[in-house]
């Protein structure tokens, strides 16, 4: 059976980590879909000049997703410029790489506090007033490394399997409020 076609038109969306890379294709293909797209970024300079880019109704703010404060703030400021977010992509995120038993600990709490950490902030800022409206979707960006182990990315295959496990769970729990959960596993 075909899925329904449904409208970006309009929608607010909000994309964690936009600037660059996966999350900067992701606000293109929304924007050409005459999506409404808020950028946010640790790198503040480089997401301004990325929302430049792209254009149409695309804005720019600084988000730090390790601390529930400034996601609460991006969140908060997408609202007051754009409207009441309709779609929450949790993209932001890290790969270091190597050997696990030389990763350092700092390496791979940051791993699970932009990660995991991160995501689980913007999922209980977000889908409160999405529950309430009843209607808003989530998609948190994993990996396929979030459905397997792969040698030299031992922490970073943890991460992804948390996000895999966190989203399936929620959805679980979302079931019949009109607020749905997506994962996406994009291969390296």
């Amino acid at each position: 059976m075909a899925k329904e076609v449904r409208s970006l038109a309009g929608k607010v969306v909000a994309i964690t980590g936009a600037a660059r890379g996966i999350g900067r294709a992701t606000a293109q293909a929304l924007v050409a879909e005459r999506a409404k797209v808020a950028i946010g970024d640790l790198d503040q300079e480089l997401a301004e000049r990325t929302a430049s880019e792209l254009g149409s109704d695309t804005i720019a703010l600084e988000l730090d997703v390790t601390n529930r404060e400034s996601f609460a703030q991006f969140l908060a400021q997408v609202e007051e410029r754009l409207g009441p977010v309709d779609v929450l992509v949790n993209n932001a995120g890290i790969m270091p790489l190597g050997r696990f038993i030389d990763e350092d600990d700092a390496t791979a709490r940051r791993m699970f506090d932009i990660n995991v950490h991160g995501l689980i902030y913007g999922m209980k800022l977000a889908l409160p007033g999405m529950v309430r409206r009843g209607t808003g979707h989530v998609v948190n960006i994993s990996s396929a490394a979030g459905k397997g182990g792969f040698p030299g990315g031992a922490t970073y295959c943890g991460t992804k399997h948390a996000v895999v496990g966190i989203s399936e769970a929620v959805r679980a729990e979302l079931v019949d409020t009109g607020v749905e959960i997506s994962v996406v596993m994009p291969v390296v």
